[in-house]
């Protein structure tokens, strides 16, 4: 007998089980269960009914008995050479197709027993794949002539119900067949627990199933599970927690030479295949290839998960990198695609002077020397090493971190360096980039002026100062370009003509100065006084 009041269904691509099958003997004591998964045979007085899609007439004759009583262990039969076709005198043709690709699908209320019998209430459908024949063929619709079967709804395994969904439809299948098989391919189940607890999927395939992998997806915790799989629920209906998908292992297609490269940028844009419904791609990097040392490791961003890049800490120049991407888990495990060897971009430029610069004569000694703003391969310096030679000695100066102080230097910074006139001072620059000091080694000239500034009867000099970053949040800086080594005076005014600030500092001091934490919101005149040079400006506070 069976635990549930079900119907055992079978069509071209094959058939699904009643429910779990019990027997016992005459005295109680062997106790069997199992799943008896009909084969197209039925035994003689076994009743069975047929769901029609077209019209015409249903003929059965002695052509479709077989001999063969050994397979008629079940209570079902249909013919003895199911490749056989019928078509004379109005008989429905149907050809089975030699090659079929199927996994039975079981969901079973409880957990299976190590060893012993299973009382298990059970539900079995079908999902599968076979070759098409004319008009026959299996489609991803709900309608095929002879590859879907619905479920039987009346008094039907009260207890669970369990059925696959097609392609926009809410026709609920205990069979499904379908045409070519995808890897991109994925079956949408839906079930009916009418007690809440645990509840085990459990399977079995044959065909290409037999060798090609497919799990469960769930959606609760966006995993994929290899069967069987235990799961939790509440009693209800639910048609959107669980697919059957398949392996899909990806990898990188643009640009398509990118693999084996070598990026002009690190910003360069690697992407994966950008697959319809998926939103969790997983990058990994490695120092090696066969990813036993792991560089670093990330989840896409959006609006683009499955655009990569290196722009990883400790990246470095001219070396060559392995990534691969994986876009979901079996049983908390990334499954990664291909692997794809890519090299970063050469070594920045060993000149870190601007043009304007480099190779010049200052008219003064507190002259702004400017370096580049350095972003190689599209991580930015953090911090400039600015190296002065004259003569055989050789003096440093570390710009502190405050971009855009950072990049710049004047004579005056060089610590115990001496400054004479019309001299030529030789200059290097290092650049902190991703926590490594890069060596600058290609040297630039700044020639002094003919005389010094203070001894000077020139009548031009130099002053020009300016705020930043204006407008501000917290506070600003002045930046400050002068011929003079005087103190400077600073004033700020609030709108109404009121004193805010007022400080004055050295000129070596004045790179430093933080000004307008204290400042409410609005509008301020700042005034910058040295000697008889007087700059004026307007900043804004946020």
């Amino acid at each position: 007998m069976n635990s549930a009041n079900d119907f055992a269904l079978y069509n071209l691509l094959g058939g699904v089980a009643a429910g779990r099958q019990i027997s016992t003997s005459p005295d109680n004591t062997n106790i069997s269960t199992g799943i008896q998964t009909p084969n197209g045979k039925i035994c003689f007085g076994t009743g069975f009914g047929i769901y029609s899609i077209g019209n015409g007439n249903i003929v059965y004759d002695n052509s479709m008995r077989t001999a063969d009583n050994g397979g008629e262990t079940q209570s079902f039969r249909m013919t003895d050479d199911i490749s056989e076709t019928k078509n004379d005198n109005n008989k429905l043709a149907a050809l089975v197709p030699t090659t079929r690709s199927r996994i039975w699908l079981n969901i079973e209320r409880g957990v299976p027993p190590a060893s012993g019998p299973n009382f298990n209430p059970l539900k079995q459908i079908l999902i599968g794949y076979s070759p098409c024949f004319g008009n026959d063929c299996a489609t991803t619709g709900d309608s095929d002539r002879v590859f879907d079967a619905e479920t039987v709804n009346a008094n039907s395994n009260p207890s669970i119900d369990f059925y696959s969904l097609a392609v926009g439809s809410t026709k609920k299948l205990a069979i499904q067949g379908r045409g070519d098989f995808q890897k991109t391919d994925s079956f949408q189940l839906g079930y009916k627990a009418s007690v809440a607890g645990n509840y085990t999927f459990t399977s079995s395939a044959d065909g290409i199933f037999a060798t090609e992998p497919y799990y469960i997806l769930d959606a609760n915790d966006g995993q994929y599970h290899t069967l069987p799989y235990t799961f939790s629920t509440a009693a209800g209906t639910f048609n959107s927690r669980f697919k059957v998908v398949f392996e899909n292992l990806i990898g990188f297609v643009f640009p398509t030479n990118i693999c084996g490269s070598q990026l002009t940028n690190i910003n360069n844009s690697v992407y994966a295949y950008n697959l319809t419904g998926v939103t969790n791609y997983h990058f990994q990097v490695s120092n090696d290839s066969v990813f036993s040392s792991i560089f670093g490791e990330f989840n896409g961003a959006n609006p683009y998960p499955y655009v990569f890049n290196l722009n990883l800490l400790g990246i470095t120049f001219n070396t060559t990198y392995w990534v691969r991407v994986a876009t979901y888990q079996v049983n908390g495990v990334w499954q990664y695609g291909p692997i794809c060897q890519i090299t970063t971009p050469n070594n920045p430029p060993t000149s870190y002077l601007t043009s304007s610069s480099c190779n010049t004569t200052i008219s003064g000694y507190w002259n702004t020397i400017f370096a580049q703003q350095i972003s190689a391969v599209g991580i930015t310096a953090t911090q400039y090493r600015f190296n002065v030679t004259v003569g055989s000695t050789t003096y440093t100066y570390t710009a502190p971190v405050a971009n855009p102080v950072n990049s710049r230097c004047n004579l005056y910074n060089f610590s115990g360096m001496p400054l004479t006139p019309n001299t030529v001072y030789s200059f290097t620059v290092d650049v902190l980039w991703n926590g490594v000091w890069q060596n600058g080694t290609t040297v630039c000239t700044i020639t002094s002026p003919n005389v010094l500034p203070r001894f000077s009867d020139a009548t031009i000099s130099i002053f020009e100062a300016k705020a930043y970053p204006n407008p501000f949040a917290n506070n600003f800086k002045i930046e400050l370009n002068t011929s003079s080594e005087e103190n400077i005076s600073l004033k700020a005014y609030d709108m109404l003509g009121r004193i805010v600030e007022a400080r004055e500092t050295s000129i070596t001091d004045f790179d430093s100065q933080e000004i307008g934490s204290t400042f409410t919101s609005g509008v301020y005149n700042i005034i910058i006084t040295q000697g008889e040079n007087v700059k004026s400006m307007r900043v804004v506070k946020r």
